[in-house]
């Protein structure tokens, strides 16, 4: 057996020593022979070669840049920073679809609602065919002098120059569809822009509007905060007060006046209902004097501004302040919200009464409600500086803030005008005679018959002149109204039957009653006494009522009221007047009592049927009114709103401009003397009068 030292000096003999050097020769050949191997594999496998840019310039034009975004309804999320130069800072806004409801909301604004809907779709849409129309250049040192900087860079510096805007667009899924600087516009070139996506160094040029891709809050909201119609105002109240610190360290109420106005549609009129002062302290109610009036202008002013209210930004109210502005009793303890609170302009105080917690504005408050119930109540905070041109040229660069609620206006609904069911015939037949212009007056009494107690007709139709009629005379003209209605014939001779003569009231001594008589037909008499001059003229009435309300014509021939002969009157030239003058012909025909029940019950369904559906109109209003203040509600609940100074400035009419002097010619001047700066005399450092 070999020994360990055998081994070792095996080593290293010639033997051993050419074994080595052998396989090592081995190895490197196999090594060479592998590499060669791959190099050529490599070789034949190598792929084109990289174009260039001169060969990109050639072939980019005319390719669309989004090739993924194919769907126009797959935008969940649209974002745009710009960079303002000359403030060194980034503005940045973002529209985004709620995942749960669909609804368009502003992350960048406390997720106030949007209306975008179509104004994503447009704004959108050019980037899903937006081709490249030219290459400016592959270069990004290029990028500052064609304004395609990215604002979104981490390392973007104050003070940059060239930095574009990026509009990025995601899907439901966070997927970004479309992301582009936008540059600055290629001169003489209309509606053509320096472009770059974000990943690429290349800025290309493209046709595009950059104008939907706006970071103004208020042009992807609905603008018109209150959403209602000047037209539709018809009254205004001012209450014109102030907030103001005491040494307490507390706030009081300085109340300077309270104003209700109406105004009349039908002549363009405003009327003054109520103007109270506080100068003195107290409540003093003031009237317009002969010399004075409203100043209409203001008021049409003041009308106009609620319909073009706009919103220019908005802001959360604190929890625990309700849509209707009454403040929970959390919200008085919770320091911080207080404090949010105070430094809008809004003061919550206690009722001591009522211990409801009330919201009052330092910039006062205006009630306008309108003719569909609806009334707006809104308080008018502090004012804030604006960084906005606009706002510096309209109102010296201020903000207002702006709290509103609504209330359902019921005055605005009167209780209809219900007419009272007849409750017999006679009350049928008097509402008819009034609807016709027909005096119920027996000529004999000179006096309109008694009415039922119950009887419910108007005092409009009660008030009707008695009317009292004849038949017109042989010559065609009118009889006196003092001639007598022949009486009927009785079973004894030419006089009129007795009313006292027993006799008299038995059927078998009464005439057989001619069938054109208005006597016949079966209603049974009213009492058991023969029908006098007068009741005979009543029935003859009655019967006319009939005629008239069943539509039978007049021209028919008429019966005469004594024995049922028939006597033709001829027309003459006074015929006309007569007809105006006197009551139409009977043609015989008579109702009986059972058709005269009929009758009634018929105008009883007619009334009820019409009264219920002045009863459903009132009914359908108060909820067409009530569910717009919910709406409206609804939307105010949860925010502060800012809108321009100006605009408020419109709401602020002042005592002096609200009552003006109508001067000697009829024009209107200012009063002078009326009224005051809201101040002291009606300070209240204890604590807050509520408005009425």
């Amino acid at each position: 057996m070999r020994t360990l030292q055998s081994i070792q000096d095996c080593t290293h003999c010639e033997f051993c020593l050419g074994e080595n050097v052998v396989r090592e020769s081995t190895t490197t050949a196999l090594f060479f022979l592998i590499a060669v191997t791959c190099l050529g594999l490599a070789w034949w496998a190598k792929p084109e070669a990289v174009a260039t840019n001169a060969d990109l310039e050639g072939e980019l034009p005319g390719q669309q840049l989004f090739k993924d975004f194919e769907d126009i309804e797959s935008p969940a999320t649209l974002q745009i920073v710009k960079y303002d130069e000359a403030l060194g800072q980034l503005k940045r806004f973002e529209i985004a679809k709620d995942k749960n409801t669909g609804a368009w909301k502003i992350p960048s604004h406390d997720d106030y609602p949007a209306d975008a809907a179509e104004q994503i779709r447009d704004t959108t849409a050019p980037l899903m065919t937006l081709r490249i129309l030219s290459v400016a250049s592959f270069e990004r040192g290029d990028q500052s002098y064609y304004g395609v900087v990215n604002p979104d860079d981490e390392n973007l510096s104050v003070g940059e120059s060239g930095v574009g805007m990026l509009v990025r667009v995601k899907d439901r899924a966070d997927k970004v569809l479309a992301s582009l600087i936008v540059g600055k516009e290629v001169e003489d070139a209309e509606s053509q822009y320096y472009v770059r996506v974000p990943t690429e160094d290349a800025t290309y040029v493209v046709e595009l509007n950059p104008e939907p891709f706006t970071t103004e809050f208020e042009k992807w909201i609905k603008g018109d905060l209150l959403d209602v119609r000047s037209i539709d105002i018809d009254s205004i109240s001012l209450r014109d007060y102030a907030i103001l610190p005491t040494q307490s360290g507390q706030y009081g109420l300085s109340r300077n006046f309270d104003a209700d106005m109406s105004f009349n549609s039908d002549d363009s009129k405003w009327s003054l209902e109520r103007l109270v002062s506080y100068e003195t302290g107290s409540a003093t109610t003031v009237e317009l004097g002969e010399n004075e009036e409203l100043q209409a202008t203001k008021l049409n002013d003041l009308k106009t501004a609620m319909q073009d209210l706009k919103i220019v930004n908005v802001h959360r109210k604190p929890q625990g302040l309700a849509a209707d502005l009454k403040a929970e009793k959390s919200l008085m303890e919770n320091q911080e919200s207080l404090r949010s609170l105070h430094e809008q302009g809004f003061f919550p105080q206690e009722d001591p009464e009522t211990g409801n917690v009330e919201v009052l504005a330092s910039g006062g408050e205006t009630l306008v409600a309108t003719d569909k119930g609806v009334k707006y109540l809104l308080r008018f905070g502090e004012a804030v500086a604006s960084l906005s041109d606009a706002d510096k040229e309209e109102s010296g660069g201020l903000r207002r803030f702006l709290l509103v609620t609504t209330q359902l206006d019921e005055s605005k609904f009167p209780p209809p005008d219900l007419q009272p069911l007849p409750e017999t015939i006679e009350d049928m037949l008097k509402l008819e005679a009034a609807e016709a212009g027909i005096s119920l007056v027996p000529e004999d009494s000179g006096s309109e018959v008694e009415a039922p107690a119950e009887s419910s007709l108007s005092e409009a139709q009660a008030a009707e002149p008695a009317i009292t009629e004849a038949p017109s005379n042989e010559n065609g003209g009118n009889a006196d109204s003092t001639a007598e209605v022949p009486p009927a014939e009785n079973s004894t001779g030419d006089q009129p039957a007795d009313a006292t003569d027993p006799a008299a009231n038995t059927p078998a001594e009464q005439p057989e009653a001619d069938a054109s008589s208005p006597g016949a037909g079966d209603e049974p008499a009213a009492s058991s006494a023969a029908p006098s001059e007068g009741d005979n003229a009543f029935e003859i009435r009655t019967q006319n009522v009939f005629l008239i309300s069943t539509g039978i014509q007049q021209d028919e021939t008429p019966v005469t009221p004594a024995d049922g002969a028939q006597a033709e009157q001829p027309a003459t030239e006074n015929e006309g007047n007569a007809a105006a003058t006197t009551e139409p012909p009977v043609t015989g025909q008579e109702a009986t009592q059972e058709e005269l029940q009929e009758r009634l019950e018929a105008l009883r369904e007619r009334i009820t049927r019409e009264n219920q559906q002045k009863i459903d109109d009132r009914k359908e209003k108060i909820e067409a009114a009530r569910k717009r203040v919910a709406e409206l509600n609804a939307r105010f609940a949860d925010w502060y709103y800012i809108v321009s100074d100006s605009v408020y400035k419109k709401f602020k009419i002042s005592r002096e401009e609200l009552i003006q002097a109508k001067s000697a010619d009829g024009d209107a001047a200012p009063a002078n003397g009326f009224g005051g700066a809201a101040g002291l005399p009606g300070f209240n450092p204890g604590g807050f009068q509520l408005p009425q």
